[in-house]
C-alpha cells in the first residue's frame, strides 16, 4: 500500500489557503533576522550593493517569535535605509568625479 506524501492540511489552511504558523517561543528564545545582499543599477552597467545584514534579537515576556522577528525586520529596515543613501551619495560623487576627470 503507497501512503501519500502530501502533509494534511490544517483546518485553518484548508479555510484560509495559508499554513497556521505556531509562533509561540518562550522568553529568552533567539530569533535570527537576516536582510539578504541587494544590487541597485541606478545607471546602466554600473551597480552598487547593499547588504546583507543580520540581527539576533531575543523573545520577550509576552511576545511571540513572530514580534521578536518583526523588531529584528525593522531594526534591519532602518539600517538598509541608511546604507542606501549613503552608498548612493557616494555612488553619484564617483559618477560625477569620472565626468570630470
Amino acid at each position: 500500500m503507497e501512503t501519500s506524501r502530501r502533509r494534511m492540511k490544517t483546518a485553518i489552511e484548508a479555510a484560509t489557503g495559508k499554513p497556521k504558523v505556531d509562533a509561540s517561543a518562550p522568553p529568552g528564545t533567539p530569533i535570527t533576522v537576516i536582510w539578504g545582499e541587494e544590487t541597485f543599477s541606478p545607471v546602466q552597467y554600473n551597480s552598487f550593493r547593499i547588504g546583507g545584514h543580520s540581527v539576533t534579537v531575543v523573545v520577550q515576556e509576552g511576545e511571540t517569535a513572530l514580534d521578536a522577528w518583526k523588531r529584528g525586520w525593522a531594526l534591519l529596515e532602518e539600517a538598509a535605509e541608511i546604507q542606501f543613501d549613503d552608498k548612493l551619495r557616494g555612488f553619484k560623487e564617483r559618477i560625477d568625479r569620472s565626468k570630470r576627470g
